[in-house]
């Protein structure tokens, strides 16, 4: 089951330690902006990236890569809810906030959605 939820905080990931939790990360996976900095180094936290590091952010250049990298972060997601458990994901949104994917690379953030809206549906089922 695919569950939004609105905050995320560490307590939760510590409470409910078989569910997993959604960020969104760099590919360098460290720093702490944003919802990192609740989930970051909890071993039931899923990050996505959806920016190469703090403060460089993904362009129109590498898109491929940049959307290979997303299919990856999120294959786990989509393996645990074809399991059975259940995943939460930030009501928000990843990619939205600090990482700005919408403007800087909006093919990336087309494929985003998509993978997010086959997320939601899998999580129906």
């Amino acid at each position: 089951m695919l569950i939004l939820q609105h905050r995320i905080y560490r307590a939760d990931l510590q409470a409910n330690p078989a569910v997993l939790y959604v960020f969104g990360d760099n590919e360098e996976r460290w720093g702490r902006g944003g919802q990192a900095a609740e989930m970051r180094d909890e071993p039931n936290a899923v990050g996505v990236a959806t920016l190469k590091a703090p403060g460089v952010f993904w362009t129109e250049s590498d898109v491929a890569r940049q959307c290979a990298v997303i299919d990856a972060d999120m294959a786990p997601l989509f393996e645990a809810l074809r399991a059975g458990r259940t995943v939460i994901f930030p009501l928000d949104g990843i990619g939205s906030g600090l990482a700005d994917l919408e403007r800087r690379s909006p093919t990336t953030w087309a494929h985003l959605q998509h993978r997010i809206n086959e997320l939601k549906s899998a999580g129906e089922a």
